[in-house]
């Protein structure tokens, strides 16, 4: 399993790397707020992906500890994106203010049902697609063993899928009313209906095309939900960042959209070759 993800391991950091060098740039208000409300959590996710990285190359040290460094890289991996889609779903939600308009780290929030169900619901989609990439890079037990995870884990997302869907409409019963909410909802149910015949049909070569539209149609989700602010409000809060409030002068959004392009294409490029160049399964 590790073999499959070694030749992607430093391009996945630069996409993380261009996302927030572009968000610095692009709203360096909205950056600033956030990252005093989220400091710790940052600094933590931080030095996650620092365990993440150490632990994988400790592994491969052919000594008995290696077993342990595995065990840490399994849990720093999960908890940094726990931790991620965490904030994410906070964000959704709606950050609390100071009068001054200074951000409110909503520690409290966590426990808040839809959050809570809104980071469970992408910890099983983002395990989906981790599935789904690595069923057609193994074989024998390893395979049939990570197929079974898959079955399973479907029924759970999709019950969950369902419960965040009628949390959000508690929450905001205009949500689907908002084009791209019901855009990323349906996109999200196709992605994962098309997922589990998939699985019947032993299709396992799509899986991971599956798996990849129901992640583009949570994303939709989230922006439709936030758009055109960057943090949503909660009730009563008169500080809305927003695009438009937060955003950095013309010229400098003009010279981040270039460059963006510029540097997705590169990333893009650079994974598309490697995983032609890796296609073939991996261990047996």
């Amino acid at each position: 399993m590790l073999g499959t993800i070694s030749p992607f391991w430093d391009g996945n950091e630069v996409w993380l790397v261009i996302a927030i060098s572009t968000f610095y740039a692009a709203f360096p208000i909205a950056y600033s707020r956030l990252l005093l409300a989220f400091y710790l959590p940052l600094v933590l996710a931080i030095l996650l992906f620092v365990f993440r990285a150490v632990s994988l190359e400790f592994s491969y040290s052919g000594r008995g500890i290696s077993r342990i460094w595995l065990g840490v890289f399994s849990l720093s991996s999960f908890l940094a994106a726990t931790a991620g889609i965490g904030v994410i779903s906070l964000v959704v939600s709606g950050i609390p203010t100071t009068p001054e308009g200074e951000l409110l780290f909503p520690a409290a929030s966590l426990l808040h049902p839809f959050a809570l169900s809104f980071t469970l619901t992408g910890i099983f989609l983002i395990t989906l697609h981790a599935l789904a990439y690595l069923v057609p890079k193994t074989d024998g037990p390893l395979t049939a063993r990570i197929i079974r995870c898959a079955t399973g884990l479907w029924a759970i997302m999709l019950v969950m899928f369902l419960s965040n869907l009628l949390l959000l409409l508690g929450k905001d019963p205009t949500a689907l009313a908002k084009p791209l909410v019901l855009a990323g909802m349906v996109t999200i149910l196709a992605g994962m209906i098309v997922y589990r015949i998939t699985l019947v049909k032993r299709a396992y070569r799509f899986l991971l095309i599956c798996s990849s539209l129901a992640v583009a149609g949570l994303w939709l989700m989230v922006t439709g939900l936030l758009f055109p602010n960057i943090i949503n409000p909660v009730h009563g809060d008169s500080h809305v960042l927003t695009v438009y409030n937060t955003s950095a002068p013309t010229n400098s959004l003009i010279l981040m959209v270039l460059t963006s392009v510029v540097g997705i294409a590169i990333v893009g490029g650079y994974t598309a070759c490697v995983y032609r160049a890796f296609a073939e399964r991996r261990g047996k």
